[in-house]
């Protein structure tokens, strides 16, 4: 997976539930249900299961992403799966 270096971690034993906003980078291996919003880069880690609307810079998935990715430039890896409504600009 992608280095982690500089990058805020909430690691894959967190759960969330409710929106998480955050200013430059932010790897997510954990679950989150609700909303993400930054003007920042996302990591879906390989552990991650997220079930929330996304509004972000760019996100790189590697786990589980289900809902809707707005405003975001997206980087799919071979371990990552996106289901719901494709992203727009």
């Amino acid at each position: 997976m992608a280095e982690h270096s500089g990058k805020d971690v909430l690691s894959s034993d967190v759960e969330i539930k409710g929106t998480i906003k955050f200013q430059k980078e932010l790897l997510i291996d954990g679950k989150v249900e609700g909303e993400i919003n930054s003007d920042g880069a996302l990591t879906v880690g390989e552990n991650a299961d997220i079930r929330a609307e996304v509004k972000t810079k760019s996100i790189t998935i590697y786990g589980n992403l289900r809902e809707r990715a707005l405003r975001i430039e997206v980087e799919m890896h071979a371990s990552g799966r996106f289901e719901g409504r494709p992203p727009h600009h």
